[in-house]
């Protein structure tokens, strides 16, 4: 296994890992750690990229000369449009992979020496980019995860997953949006822990418009798409309330605050605020505009968020501000009718 990262000074070759919930302690070792992107990824048969998504484009375009062909290369987990990115600079010689949910979650404990690890999935679900390659790459990382590997039969079952474009949107507008970026907290709080019925009810609202996009693109197989309520067996407010409050791997992760004299603060620069809405939210956005689904909830939180970062994506109640051309949408990238969502992706269901 070999290791990019800008401290490579900073890295042990034999990274210790705590399994938190089965109590077991590992130690991953590290062929080579370097900050030289050309030699950690050639010859490699598999490329996983962890960046967050505000980064991709810029990584693949860089290590395109060194991948080689029959490669695969992953994104973890593969929402944000990733895809897009792919097309420019890959063909139907290399191999896009992206996870539906990330398999795990890990800590540092100590930077570059130890982590801790939790929540392991049970099972993931996968897409492949040439679709045909899934099965290849289902057993691939059944070999490296060691976790069974489901296959969703379309990329689009990946990008619109509604998971942290959906999750931590809801919770970000649930905890803010009687404030200002300004306002002090008088504490930090737990993100998870503390989840509210609001919340919940936020994330009711923006899943069920994404179920009904589903519903317009019939000639894709997007079954692997789960709403929430299926996905955490909560299918009404107090249900999912307490289930993603209980859940034990959440339970210390704290809200995205900085500390300041007197209290604390959102922090604005976490992936919650950067990555999660114009990465995640606003490419649901975006295709349920192609195919003509209101989005009355998704708006709602969309045009708080503008708001409160000073940036502009409604104009006279239309989805075409300035500032989506920073964003994920697929209208940045060709994509304005429902024919060329098929013509992207694919289909596959008759």
């Amino acid at each position: 296994m070999r290791l990019y990262t800008h401290r490579p000074d900073e890295f042990d070759k034999h990274l210790l890992v705590h399994d938190v919930e089965r109590q077991q302690d590992y130690r991953a070792d590290i062929t080579l750690i370097s900050s030289d992107l050309e030699q950690v990824v050639t010859g490699a048969d598999v490329v996983c990229i962890t960046f967050p998504h505000f980064m991709i484009d810029q990584t693949l375009r860089q290590m395109r000369p060194f991948v080689r062909k029959g490669a695969f290369v992953g994104i973890i987990p593969g929402s944000g449009g990733c895809e897009f990115f792919w097309k420019r600079y890959y063909d139907s010689d290399f191999t896009l992979f992206g996870f539906q949910r990330v398999p795990f979650i890990a800590r540092y404990d100590v930077y570059g020496k130890e982590t801790s690890l939790k929540s392991m999935k049970p099972s993931v679900t996968t897409a492949t980019i040439p679709i045909d390659r899934n099965q290849e790459l289902s057993e691939i990382i059944n070999h490296y995860f060691a976790i069974p590997c489901e296959m969703a039969s379309n990329f689009l079952a990946v990008t619109l997953t509604p998971s942290n474009p959906v999750l931590h949107t809801s919770r970000i507008y649930d905890l803010y949006y009687q404030s200002t970026p300004q306002t002090v907290f008088p504490e930090c709080g737990f993100f998870y822990k503390d989840w509210t019925d609001h919340a919940s009810q936020v994330l009711f609202g923006i899943d069920g418009e994404l179920q009904s996009l589903l519903k317009q693109l019939d000639k894709i197989d997007l079954t692997a798409v789960k709403p929430l309520g299926v996905h955490y067996e909560s299918p009404t407010v107090p249900q999912m309330t307490h289930k993603i409050s209980h859940i034990p791997s959440f339970q210390l992760i704290a809200n995205t605050r900085l500390e300041v004299e007197g209290g604390w603060v959102a922090d604005l620069k976490s992936r919650y605020f950067v990555e999660d809405f114009p990465w995640g939210l606003c490419i649901i956005k975006g295709f349920c505009e192609i195919c003509g689904v209101a989005t009355p909830v998704t708006d709602e939180v969309l045009r708080w968020y503008e708001q409160y970062m000073g940036v502009q994506y409604f104009v006279d109640g239309k989805f075409c501000g300035k500032d989506l051309a920073s964003t994920g949408i697929p209208q940045n990238y060709g994509i304005h009718t429902i024919d060329d969502i098929y013509a992207f992706y694919g289909t596959n269901k008759s």
